[in-house]
């Protein structure tokens, strides 16, 4: 996988591999991408520095060594005079905060001298003595080590064992570590710590704006930020990651932890439509295979169709439906008015100004369309039009005063359903015959949805009509159930009905048929 593919998202946790060439470089791999790879001669001509490992010491007499050119990679010698008891010097490479090392390897010598020893040590939390990773001798091996729990240092030391008494005076013993590779898990999440820009700025937008994305990484850096429309890839960043030859990390945390960064989106292009839009930013951390990934969700409104008026004065805005209510229940098939009056600070009407009514079905990234041509406010200010009919919607008032000034409002239409009952056969029936119930959802929307027959016997309350009374409507929006009677005494009236009920993806309030009789002998 190359650098400029997106990366899929699986786990939150996810493992890759880091590499310290000739103890200088490190990088990362996936886990699933950890085949052969090629060392370079000399990792210091990458400009990586010592691959993130640090040197610490307690005591003077030990010397940090960097001997990339020699081809000796890092080391750890000591002075030709006595040394306290315990005292140490250490080349240490930790893993960054959120993850810990998991398997790697390393080339490695140490000579030993008297009490002088050079050792290889895995250390992990709340573990009171690091693993020992294995013997060294005077010439380099290889060692590959596994950590049999969350490893948080890898520790090349050279250190004086005695207890007591000081160590003699000698300049042999060293110790030499270069190749290191190490496999690690990131259990840390990136996230998306914030979102900005003039594109979530006002209450709708046009043409093309700015979305600010700030994200952070502790693990191994954020890698790519992706901006996705309404579930489509729309625009990704690319971050500066410290990444070498076989796409290899050269560092513990190759790309940046955190990450600030500014996207322009053209919301005339064809990943938006007119109406509500989701944006969606994730961000991505360093692994080649399966990363670790974290988004947010925004939702904006697009209007483009709205022309900018000609007549551009500041106004004030009212928008309702006739009779003043912002929100307004009505049956399947009428058509409300809505009324929209403008005025200028002073109180004096806002005259001239070129407005749009406009609506989309009360669903998640529906699409708005005008309600007819844009609308002149008369003398008075006003500007009215009727609705079509419809399900369910949201309508919009819309004044354009410039590219990014926009005066606008907004009123909800709730709709009842319209839903039909036909019972069959018509008459009178006797005990063993069968009645089919038929539902017929009308308007828009109708198909696959969700319907509830339900019966009222002699005497009783409304109960399900039968064990299977709950059905779904076919692509004309009918739905049938059928019963026959068989155990009905004397004569007997029983009432029926059915209903719709609030579901996702239905703009429609729930809503029920009328109620429809039928009388069942027993002869």
């Amino acid at each position: 996988m190359s650098a400029s593919e997106p990366p899929k998202a699986t786990s939150a946790r996810v493992p890759y591999l880091a590499l310290a060439l000739l103890a200088a470089a490190i990088a990362f791999a996936s886990a699933a991408r950890a085949g052969p790879y090629e060392a370079v001669q000399c990792a210091a001509h990458l400009g990586a520095g010592h691959g993130g490992f640090h040197f610490s010491r307690n005591s003077p007499d030990f010397h940090g060594v960097r001997a990339c050119g020699s081809g000796e990679g890092l080391g750890v010698t000591h002075e030709r005079r006595p040394t306290g008891p315990g005292r140490y010097g250490m080349w240490v490479a930790k893993p960054p905060p959120g993850t810990y090392f998991t398997r790697g390897r390393l080339v490695a010598r140490g000579r030993r001298d008297g009490a002088y020893r050079p050792r290889l040590l895995l250390g992990a939390p709340r573990r009171s003595a690091p693993d020992s990773v294995g013997s060294l001798r005077r010439g380099f091996r290889t060692f590959e080590w596994r950590a049999s729990s969350r490893a948080d240092r890898l520790i090349a030391e050279l250190t004086c064992t005695r207890r007591t008494n000081r160590c003699g005076r000698t300049d042999k013993p060293k110790i030499y570590v270069k190749r290191a590779r190490f496999h690690l898990f990131d259990a840390s999440p990136p996230a998306v710590t914030g979102l900005g820009g003039a594109l979530l700025a006002a209450p709708v937008q046009r043409a093309t704006q700015a979305l600010t994305v700030k994200a952070r990484d502790a693990g191994s850096g954020v890698r790519l930020v992706l901006v996705r429309t309404n579930r489509k890839l729309f625009d990704s960043v690319v971050s500066s990651c410290n990444i070498g030859a076989h796409q290899l990390a050269l560092g513990l945390s190759p790309c940046p932890n955190s990450v600030h960064s500014s996207v322009s989106l053209d919301t005339l292009l064809p990943g938006f439509h007119e109406g509500q839009n989701s944006i969606t930013v994730c961000v991505v951390d360093y692994a080649d295979a399966s990363p670790n990934e974290r988004c947010a969700r925004r939702r904006i409104r697009v209007d483009n169709d709205c022309p900018i008026s000609d007549v551009t004065p500041k106004l004030r805005a009212q928008f309702a439906f006739a009779g003043g209510k912002i929100v307004k229940r009505v049956k399947f098939g009428r058509r409300p008015r809505v009324v929209g009056r403008f005025a200028r600070p002073s109180g004096g009407p806002g005259q001239g100004a070129l407005v749009c009514v406009s609506e989309r079905a009360a669903l998640a990234n529906s699409t708005e369309r005008l309600v007819g041509q844009p609308l002149r406010t008369d003398a008075r200010g006003r500007i009215s039009a009727r609705l079509p009919a419809g399900p369910s919607r949201i309508v919009y008032l819309t004044y354009w005063r410039g590219m990014e000034r926009v005066v606008t409002r907004a009123l909800r239409l709730r709709v009842k359903p319209r839903l039909g009952l036909r019972v069959r056969p018509r008459g009178r029936l006797h005990n063993g015959q069968t009645m089919t119930l038929r539902a017929r959802l009308g308007g828009p929307f109708h198909a696959h949805r969700e319907v509830r027959f339900l019966a009222k016997p002699p005497g009783g309350r409304w109960v399900p009509f039968s064990i299977d009374f709950v059905k779904r409507t076919d692509h004309d929006g009918v739905a049938r159930v059928s019963h026959t009677f068989r155990h009905v005494s004397g004569t007997q009236k029983f009432r029926f009905k059915v209903r719709v009920p609030h579901q996702a993806g239905y703009p429609y309030l729930a809503g029920h048929s009328h109620v429809q009789r039928k009388t069942v002998t027993a002869g």
